[in-house]
């Protein structure tokens, strides 16, 4: 994200498969605080060598691009709020479930799962971060089926017999 000779040059919002308004947010806080000097970045010798591991371990997992991320976005952002200093949003943990969740409709639905409609309901300090809603016209989902830590995407291994 970072330029390795300049940290004054960032690149934000480049990965793909990802969720891109969390994403850019997260990145856009990290960027902000070490400009601003809250936080500071680790020696470039430490991030050469952690780029070339994480590149060990792709092409190790069968994988080409560090910059395409899919389900390992989340973990991502959690670490540039930590490196930044800054509390995570709540809405993260709630937008990382509608994430799975949506994921696991698309292997069992493939035809039919772009026609949810999400809702979100963000509460802080609520366990998963809040609660939403699916409009659907097979498969909809309640505030009694998302509230809480619950794990929504569970609901579709199976091919999704278990859903209403």
């Amino acid at each position: 994200m970072f330029h390795a000779s300049d940290a004054t040059l960032s690149f934000v919002g480049l990965p793909f498969k990802v969720v891109p308004f969390p994403l850019s947010e997260a990145q856009a806080r990290l960027v902000a605080a070490v400009l601003s000097g809250r936080a500071v970045l680790p020696p470039a010798e430490q991030q050469a060598k952690e780029i070339a591991e994480e590149r060990a371990a792709l092409q190790a997992a069968g994988g080409r691009n560090l910059h395409e991320m899919s389900a390992s976005m989340w973990r991502y952002v959690s670490g540039l709020y930590e490196l930044a200093g800054v509390a995570e949003s709540p809405r993260h943990a709630l937008c990382d479930r509608i994430y799975a969740e949506v994921r696991a409709r698309m292997r069992s639905m493939p035809t039919s799962y772009r026609e949810g409609q999400y809702t979100l309901h963000v509460a802080a300090g609520e366990a998963g971060g809040g609660w939403f809603e699916v409009q659907h016209p097979t498969h909809p989902l309640g505030r009694e089926d998302t509230e809480g830590a619950v794990d929504v995407a569970a609901r579709w291994r199976g091919g999704g017999r278990e859903c209403r």
